[in-house]
């Protein structure tokens, strides 16, 4: 989903300004598709779909999308499902999504963002280390959870893509560039911020866009950075959304952002292919060898236009950002002044139910007992 607000006064303070300087280069010297569609219709949807997990009825029949969710209210209710591909029983399929395929596959793959959020949460910046203080406590699926990162700040748009970018280098320097192991197969990185937020001009949002304008420099820093790694030269990057929630395009309601970008896709390039979600995994299934994992897979298109034999390694130089827009030094300043992230490392275990319970109840201010009863 989305926060969105009109653009009159940004465009009237700024006429010229550019908010997604890097969205609109990567566009230009790779490749998008103008004719991608979201499967989707809002977050507790679409990122089930993203991971190849299809919400079936017991989600689309329980899907909370209202405002007025008391999770602390003693009044009986029923569950809901999360923003999260399968993490309740009752909507987790019995041959699993994108992780379980590349599991039964045997191939690596690792996670940064994706899986660990849940539905109505706290987004407080000084809620929790790693993002949101969440009001439920759920599993992480099994081939997820041991591929996962549990430092990566999960979605909280109080916390700058910036200091996601910041965790996700220092992680992939460290993993596959300076230490013994290889880049796995597949990487996901989820970068939340262009969902957007009220305006925040003390901490570098002056403007609802100025969170685009902080995804967009995010993504461009991730594809610098890629781009001058030993990686670069066998590596397709795919960037899209989850669903098109609260930015309604002029062609359809569902159609939204596709571009991908490596040494082996076109420039500067736009491709008519009709694609949604199960495009997006046909293609990566393809190219990893995976069966596909369900008929939406099976039937859906191929973008295969979207690559070129005749590879072409030029990295890709960052865009910065127009501070007017967004200041990323001072967007971070709170990071770097008043957190010690060496705390995180002890934080306690993701599992650990009563725990992360008492907590998250201590933080609302709720008298909690701590020790479970016999």
């Amino acid at each position: 989903c989305s926060y969105t607000l009109p653009t009159d006064s940004l465009r009237e303070a700024f006429p010229n300004l550019k908010v997604t300087p890097n969205h609109h280069k990567v566009a230009k010297q790779f490749a998008f598709s103008d004719n991608f569609y979201c499967d989707s219709d809002a977050s507790i949807h679409g990122h089930h779909w993203m991971m190849g997990v299809i919400p079936n009825e017991w989600v689309e029949a329980n899907s909370d999308v209202s405002k007025t969710t008391k999770l602390f209210s003693k009044a009986s209710g029923r569950r809901f499902p999360g923003s999260t591909g399968s993490m309740d029983p009752e909507d987790f399929g019995e041959i699993g999504g994108l992780w379980e395929a590349l599991e039964r596959k045997k191939l690596s793959f690792y996670n940064f963002g994706q899986g660990n959020e849940t539905a109505h949460v706290r987004e407080e910046w000084l809620d929790t280390a790693t993002g949101a203080a969440h009001g439920v406590m759920v599993p992480m699926q099994k081939a997820l959870y041991k591929n996962t990162s549990h430092n990566f700040a999960g979605y909280n748009t109080n916390i700058p893509d910036q200091f996601r970018m910041n965790q996700f280098e220092e992680t992939f320097t460290e993993k596959w560039i300076l230490g013994n192991e290889t880049m796995p197969s597949l990487i996901s990185v989820m970068l939340p911020n262009d969902h957007g937020a009220k305006v925040r001009p003390e901490d570098g949002y002056p403007f609802p866009h100025s969170y685009m304008a902080d995804n967009d420099l995010a993504v461009g820093r991730i594809l610098h950075f890629l781009s001058r790694t030993k990686y670069w030269k066998n590596m397709l990057v795919i960037i899209t959304e989850d669903d098109p929630q609260g930015g309604v395009d002029h062609i359809d309601a569902h159609r939204s952002i596709l571009m991908m970008a490596g040494p082996y896709v076109k420039k500067n390039y736009v491709s008519n292919t009709h694609a949604n979600f199960g495009a997006i995994l046909k293609t990566i299934y393809n190219i990893l060898n995976v069966p596909y994992v369900n008929q939406y897979d099976v039937t859906a298109s191929l973008l295969q236009d979207f690559f070129t034999s005749k590879p072409d390694y030029t990295p890709y130089t960052l865009e910065k950002s127009d501070t007017r827009i967004f200041d990323a030094d001072k967007a971070m300043k709170k990071y770097n002044r008043t957190i010690d992230w060496r705390k995180i490392l002890k934080g306690p275990a993701m599992d650990n139910e009563l725990e992360m319970r008492a907590n998250h109840y201590l933080q609302q201010g709720e008298k909690v007992i701590q020790k479970q009863k016999q």
